[in-house]
């Protein structure tokens, strides 16, 4: 069974809710799902947050829902009463951080430094909100925690969008990203879900952040591979030799014998393949983990179990 954080990496976005009509809960999740995330975080700063948790983990159990903004333990316990599967504080309290490991709720507090990040991985916590994200260095500052902070996960929250959303993901120490702006407040109003869905559906592929690598072309034989390469060459697509192809320029590769697909195959670059992986799946894709290679950070390398029109597709590791 997959873990509550297992779960929010593989959603890659934890959209933020803030709701005053619980009865809008369902509708408004039901959007999110529809654009491809199952995880979000409801504010629990309105009067009317507990009912709409509670509406969400009643009508909805497939989705991963959270309590945010959870300032003190009174509010800790009302959005755990709600059937939070997860708190998140805009900062790191020993209150709070004591109170969710005693009723073994996964709690993601915030920090913007290194002697909070200190203090969080002092009661045992290793995934921790980055808030406010933007205006407390962002990228560039997540990279330079990575050093000294190996064993830490992020959630960047604060300024976010879809435009910097890929920059984000494309770090290792970030398991998420958290945001308000994939649910407008004028979306709700009107019950524009499609337009939520839309705007999901954009972070997901930011999130992503599908490119294509190269083509690659079967042969029948060395000989017959070696004169496409030599025509593509003849393009300005430059040959480099390898053992089992040529690469011409980075677009192409032309196999020496017929290899995987029943054409040859297509590469896709993006920025997490675990997370990629379960994207592909709701689209009917499974992994060929004959073909999986891993270094320490993860997967750099597989071949989806299908092919399109002929041509097999690999995913590899930006």
């Amino acid at each position: 069974m997959q873990s509550i954080v297992e779960k929010i990496k593989l959603s890659g976005v934890i959209p933020i809710i803030k709701l005053e009509e619980p009865e809008k809960a369902v509708k408004l999740v039901s959007a999110v799902k529809k654009g491809g995330i199952s995880c979000v975080e409801v504010v629990f700063r309105t009067k009317e947050a507990p009912a709409v948790l509670k509406n969400i983990r009643e009508s909805c159990p497939e989705i991963t829902a959270g309590a945010g903004t959870v300032l003190t333990v009174e509010d800790a316990a009302r959005a755990a009463e709600s059937g939070a599967q997860f708190i998140v504080s805009p900062g790191f309290t020993y209150e709070l951080a004591e109170w969710c490991a005693g009723k073994n709720i996964p709690f993601f507090p915030g920090v913007d430094s290194p002697s909070q990040i200190q203090a969080a991985l002092s009661t045992g916590l290793s995934v921790l909100k980055f808030f406010p994200a933007e205006l407390r260095g962002g990228v560039p500052m997540l990279k330079a925690m990575q050093g000294p902070f190996k064993s830490v996960q992020f959630i960047p929250t604060g300024g976010i969008c879809t435009e910097n959303l890929g920059d984000y993901m494309r770090l290792p120490n970030v398991l998420a990203a958290g945001g308000s702006w994939l649910i407008p407040d004028e979306a709700v109003e009107k019950d524009s879900w499609d337009e939520i869905t839309a705007g999901v559906e954009k972070a997901v592929l930011a999130v992503h952040g599908f490119q294509f690598r190269h083509l690659g072309i079967n042969s029948d034989n060395e000989r017959q591979g070696k004169e496409a390469s030599a025509f593509f060459d003849s393009l300005g697509f430059s040959a480099k030799e390898t053992e089992i192809s040529w690469f011409n320029g980075t677009d192409f590769e032309i196999m020496k014998q017929n290899g995987r697909g029943a054409k040859g195959h297509i590469a896709l670059a993006c920025n997490n393949l675990e997370r990629a992986l379960d994207f592909f799946s709701r689209k009917g894709f499974s992994a060929d983990e004959n073909t999986a290679r891993r270094d320490g950070n993860g997967l750099t390398f597989i071949y989806l179990d299908r092919e399109i029109n002929g041509f097999a597709i690999h995913l590899v590791k930006k």
